[in-house]
This record gives structure tokens, sequence and C-alpha cells, in this order.
């Protein structure tokens, strides 16, 4: 190919999700040169769908220890230069005004996702030359630069940011091909798993509690260490179990499924003061059916499912209950086993869990220590959190953390030039 027809920048952002619109919207603040591919022929797809279409932006009781990674200080540092605090500060200066609710979730005012990727697109199309449509098949070493490959066009830089993404919704086209451009640079991909998906059950009984929804407790045993717990609004489904509570846990379950997943259906009580509540009520009303009074503690059709599997008469009131019937009806409803069967998997995750090992980039710019130059950002990265704008908080951060090195190392670079080998 010859020099003329060679098209070289200062930057490459591969990805057009959260984190490289982020990255572009901060290398597009630098006079380089900067182009950003994305696969898609729109950007932003999966950002537009991501809080139900309202977009959870962050929230302001994050913290780098909610994230699941091994590698803590990489993740306080990046929290650390881009804040929730700051995101606030970013996208309000950007004309988009947010509302923080009652639990610290942050939503633009609109309701609505579309105006974050409009926000973030007009900002960065500014300055950055947009590809869509060209989908990255391979990254390799050319003459001492980094050259990107889409197809039958070629692309150079000595700084590219991978924002490749993860598997989840593969319907906005996340197929997952930035862990295999990774891998091909020498990179380690951590065994990649669907996570903050819904759980599955070939139970009927459980199923035909669908549409039925409460506050739980959900507990799975940790490999090591204490059982690892949420609290949240559970719902059951046609196919299972979803809601907070249950896309929390199901990536320890997707991990470790031959592990319990138990549930604490009345968070508020223990052991001791649920007996004694029971007493209480056969002491008062002996003759009261226990369906009934459990009622009142838990949705009626939860209540006669958690009877018909903890006691052998559905119709057995309190006052005569056993010892023993009283212990199984303790445990039917503050420590249930739910017959988990399976994940949705990635067609209804919200992340992926697994990626990039976080130990073979820099702490301080998420730059590969592998191949000098290259920089990660965004779910492609070993890291996932928990519902409530941690997710997308990650992607702001890393996406801007990358930039900053990626701008870091360009400015330090002379301009260099291809020769031509023709």
């Amino acid at each position: 190919m010859p020099v003329k027809n060679r098209q070289i920048y200062d930057i490459i952002i591969i990805g057009a999700g959260a984190a490289g619109l982020m990255a572009a919207t901060v290398c597009g603040s630098e006079p380089l040169k900067v182009l950003l591919l994305e696969g898609q022929h729109k950007p932003g797809l999966k950002l537009l769908i991501t809080g139900g279409g309202r977009c959870n932006i962050s929230n302001l009781n994050i913290h780098y220890r909610m994230f699941n990674s091994p590698h803590p200080r990489t993740l306080k540092n990046a929290l650390a230069a881009f804040s929730p605090r700051r995101t606030v500060t970013f996208f309000e200066e950007m004309g988009v005004a947010l509302q923080a609710e009652s639990d610290g979730n942050l939503f633009p005012v609109t309701q609505k996702a579309q105006t974050v990727c409009d926000a973030l697109l007009r900002q960065a199309k500014k300055h950055v030359e947009f590809r869509m449509g060209c989908k990255v098949h391979e990254i390799n070493r050319f003459q001492g630069v980094l050259c990107v490959r889409c197809e039958n066009r070629s692309f150079f830089s000595k700084t590219v940011i991978l924002c490749g993404g993860g598997r989840s919704y593969p319907q906005t086209g996340s197929d997952g091909s930035g862990f295999d451009l990774a891998q091909q640079l020498g990179h380690t991909i951590v065994p990649l798993i669907p996570a903050l998906t819904p759980l599955l059950t070939d139970d009927t009984e459980w199923k035909g509690l669908s549409g039925i929804s409460l506050v739980c407790a959900l507990s799975i045993k940790s490999d090591s260490g204490p059982d690892i717990t949420f609290e949240g609004p559970l719902l059951f489904t046609h196919n299972g179990f979803s809601g907070p509570c249950v896309l929390n846990i199901s990536r320890y379950w997707i991990r470790n499924p031959h592990y319990f997943v138990i549930a604490n259906f009345l968070p508020r009580e223990n052991a001791v003061s649920f007996k004694e509540k029971a007493l209480q009520a056969a002491q008062g009303h002996p003759r009261q059916m226990v369906k009934t009074w459990l009622s009142t503690l838990v949705p009626a059709r939860l209540a006669e499912t958690i009877i018909k599997k903890t006691l052998a008469d559905e119709k057995q009131v309190l006052g005569q209950l056993t010892r023993k019937q009283r212990e199984a009806l303790i445990s039917g409803v503050l420590l249930c086993p739910l017959p988990v069967s399976g994940a949705s998997g990635y067609q209804k995750a919200e992340v992926t869990a697994g990626g990039v090992d976080l130990g073979e980039v820099n702490e301080k710019t998420l730059e590969s220590k592998i191949v000098p130059g290259l920089f990660f950002a965004g779910e492609i990265l070993d890291v996932d959190g928990p519902v409530g704008g941690t997710n997308l908080q990650w992607a702001w951060s890393s996406g801007y953390l990358a930039a900053k090195g990626a701008v870091g190392v360009r400015k330090k670079n002379t301009p260099f030039r291809l020769q031509d080998d023709a």
C-alpha cells in the first residue's frame, strides 16, 4: 500500500459504547487527530437501553470495593480520577441535567438514555472522526506502530484505546470480538460469564408465582470467606427469578452452580424473632390456619407455596404446630433454597463478568503492560459491579483514565511517518 493512502492518527478508539464515547470526548478536547471506529452503523446502541431506557448514569454512593475485581487499587485510581460527583459535573456542563433518587441512583432529568448519548456524540464529534460500520478484525505491529485493520482498510497510530465491550445484549452488536483482539495481542482473558442476569427454575410451583415481587435477602456460599448476600426486590417470573437481588447474585451462582441460592423472605427477621412471632400467633389464634397467618407476612401465593413445601397438611392450624413443623416453617421462610436450574445468559445479561486481566494493565493509566501504546476501557476489562449505575460509572471512569493515559503517551512521542514498502 503506498504511503499516501495510509491513514495515520494520533489516537484510535475502537468501540462507540459508553467507554468509547467518553474516551472520544476526552481525546477530542486535545489538539490531536483522533479516529473512532465502530462495527455497528449507529453509536451507543447498548447505552440507549441501559436502565430500561432511562440510563442509570451512576450512583452517588459508589465505592471501589463494590466492584468485583482482584485488583482494587486500579478501581480506586479510576474512580479517584473520575468520580460519581465529577460525572455529575461532566454531564451537566454538556447540558444534561441529572437527578438523584433516594438510593443515590443518578438519572437524566429527561429519563431518556437518548439525552445522554446525544450529548456525548455532540461533544465528541466536534473534533473526532467517526467511522461507523467499520468492524475491527485485527490489531498488529507495523513499523513500530499499531495497525488497526477493518476489512480492506488499515489505520495506524502509536496509541489505541480498545473499548470493545462485552457479550451482553448481543442484539446491540456486543459479540465479544474485543476479547479476541486482546488475546491475539498476548493478553490473558479471565473466563467470561453473563452477569446481572435472571435465574431460571424447572420447578412448576415456583413458576406459578409469576408476577409476585417482594423485598428479600439472597445468599450463596462463597469459596472463601463469608457467604455472599444481597438484599433487595425479588421478582418471580414464568421462567424463574429476577429483580435486582437476583441479578446481583447471578454471577456468583453461575461461577458456582453446585451451590444453593438461599432466600430469606423476611430479611428483618431471624430464627429467634420469627419463632417468637409464630408462638405469639399460636397463643392468640390457635385455630387460625398457618397459611392464613403467614399470608399477613408475605404474599398469599408465596405463603401457600411455602406451606406446601414445608408442612404435610396445608390446612395445619397454628395451635397444632409441633416443634419440628415450626422449625421447618422457619427454615422455609428464612432459609429457603431456591431451585435454580440455570441462567438466562448473555441475551438478558446487563454486563459481562471476566475479561482482560487487570494485572496486565498499568493501574494508573490502563495501558497494556504487554503492548505499549494499547489502552483498555469499559466492559472489556475484568471488572463488573452490582445493579445501580456501577457499570456505567466504570465505563466513564475507565474511559476517562485510558484517554488521559493515551493523550499523555502521544504528547511525549514525536510525530511518525511510515516507510513505503512498495
